[in-house]
């Protein structure tokens, strides 16, 4: 390291430890965090990352599927496992005091 400046780092590194964290993701405050790195690092657009966070916020026990539905609609073209994600986390959780609806999965 040069003095008071961090060597660089490629972009697959900064991808896999995203990536990990994702992983080890628990709380939605550490989701949050993660998303704020997925854009500070410029890979908000990676659709692979993206597809990891939303899973763990729309079908994890400890995710959030208002926040879940919020990162799908800033996705511009969503894949086939992310609206499979979304239906299967409307289908087996309740969002801001609702009941589960799975009929909320097909308004997506």
């Amino acid at each position: 390291m040069i003095i008071g400046k961090p060597l660089p780092r490629s972009p697959n590194f900064v991808r896999s430890r995203l990536l990990s964290l994702i992983q080890e993701c628990e709380t939605m405050r550490e989701a949050r965090q993660i998303q704020s790195h997925l854009i500070t690092a410029g890979m908000s657009d990676d659709v692979f990352l993206a597809s990891r966070l939303l899973f763990f916020c729309a079908v994890s026990d400890a995710g959030d599927l208002d926040y879940a539905t919020l990162l799908f609609r800033r996705i511009g073209d969503p894949n086939l496992f992310l609206w499979n994600t979304m239906i299967r986390g409307h289908a087996i959780k309740r969002r801001s005091g609702e009941e589960s609806n799975p009929t909320n999965a097909i308004s997506l």
